[in-house]
């Protein structure tokens, strides 16, 4: 006879379900104990990927007439003084660096300046070439070494090469090397991803002879050049001294990197691009100047605003930017900034120092101008605000 063993209930399911209770607290606050390892890669400036255009129907040209600058106040705040020459955050070579041209920083001087939303710059350096980040406090960060522009015959020491900057909508450095006359791509932590030749992609059209130092990006690959060229077609002609020469023009460029296609603008039309939007000032032909808004749609550009200038005496020059506010900014004289409020459309005027010439500027996305003031001695770059009596 076989006895019936009895199993005794089993009593450890508290135990159980009080640990995996605990296992899931402790997974849960995990992420506030664990640190990630320090990334060794560039901040760059953060950039939110702006949205492609929809296809839209015909949209009127809406014009406005602009009344007189009211005149604001500024304040002026130091953010970095750099020395010439050595290693970052110094700015430029030593005069006789190899690489260098004699003289003040080897030659070398500051291309461009950027700012973005948390305070951060960035500055260009033609030696080198590199790109160097500060913190919102003038701190040195970060630097980038742009090998890739430096000339064959210097490209394994650092050199002087001339360049210029933009960034498309996705936050990317797109860079212009203009001895190469090709374009660099770089992703946001200053990897090399792409290069576009623009002498190839035009040579059925043009023989280049000078690409300008000014590239704008629309989208990811559309570009904005403006070349000194000639016909690839024509015969050469001799002239002093039996020198052959060509018949040169200078023409703008919109070069569409995707596909190499592109279309032959006016060169006299300086353009400031921010994603699908651009900005240009130009005359009309009772000699009345204006800025005019156009936006890509469906591959064109379509002029959406138009703003007419009567009574400012200071006719436009370069458009330097835009910030979040929508205010426009472009030199009005060499010692005078003006800003447009695209959506008050309200004039304004900045007043900058005599005697003093200030190069580059950039606009900073959360208001104000961000100015770079080289002498012999040293590089400064200031933050001016402005505001209203």
């Amino acid at each position: 006879m076989y006895k019936i063993k009895h199993h005794r209930p089993f009593k450890g399911w508290p135990w159980i379900i009080g640990g995996l209770i605990a296992l899931v607290l402790l997974l849960g606050a995990f992420p506030f104990f664990a640190r990630a390892p320090e990334s060794k890669k560039l901040s760059f400036p953060s950039f939110s990927p702006i949205p492609e255009p929809q296809e839209q129907k015909e949209m009127p040209l809406k014009e406005f007439q602009i009344a007189e600058a009211t005149r604001v106040q500024t304040q002026w705040e130091s953010k970095k003084v750099l020395q010439w020459g050595g290693s970052p955050p110094a700015i430029g070579g030593r005069p006789y660096d190899p690489g260098s041209g004699n003289g003040m920083s080897g030659g070398a001087m500051p291309l461009d300046i950027w700012a973005n939303a948390r305070g951060d710059f960035f500055l260009t350096d033609g030696y080198g070439p590199r790109l160097l980040q500060f913190n919102t406090y003038g701190q040195y960060q970060k630097m980038v070494d742009f090998k890739v522009l430096r000339p064959d015959h210097f490209d394994q020491i650092a050199a002087l090469a001339g360049f210029r900057t933009a960034r498309d909508v996705l936050g990317r450095w797109i860079i212009l090397d203009q001895e190469k006359k090709v374009i660099h791509g770089f992703n946001v932590q200053g990897k090399w991803i792409k290069t576009w030749d623009i002498a190839d992609l035009l040579k059925d059209h043009y023989l280049i002879h000078d690409i300008h130092p000014e590239i704008q990006v629309a989208g990811k690959e559309l570009f904005y050049l403006r070349l000194t060229v000639s016909d690839p077609n024509e015969d050469t002609r001799e002239a002093l001294k039996g020198i052959p020469v060509r018949n040169t023009r200078l023409v703008g460029i919109w070069l569409d990197g995707c596909y190499g296609t592109f279309q032959e603008v006016s060169p006299q039309k300086t353009f400031f691009v921010y994603g699908y939007d651009a900005w240009h000032i130009e005359r009309n032909n009772h000699e009345q100047w204006f800025i005019q808004h156009n936006r890509l749609n469906e591959g064109e550009w379509k002029p959406y605003q138009r703003w007419y200038f009567e009574d400012f005496p200071h006719q436009g020059g370069d458009l330097i930017g835009l910030d979040y506010n929508g205010n426009l900014y472009w030199w009005s004289s060499s010692s005078r900034i003006a800003f447009l409020n695209i959506i008050s459309h309200q004039l304004y005027e900045i007043v900058l120092p005599l005697r003093e010439v200030f190069h580059p500027v950039a606009v900073d996305p959360e208001g104000g101008i961000l100015l770079v003031l080289a002498d012999t001695e040293q590089v400064n770059i200031y933050h001016m605000h402005w505001f209203q009596d």
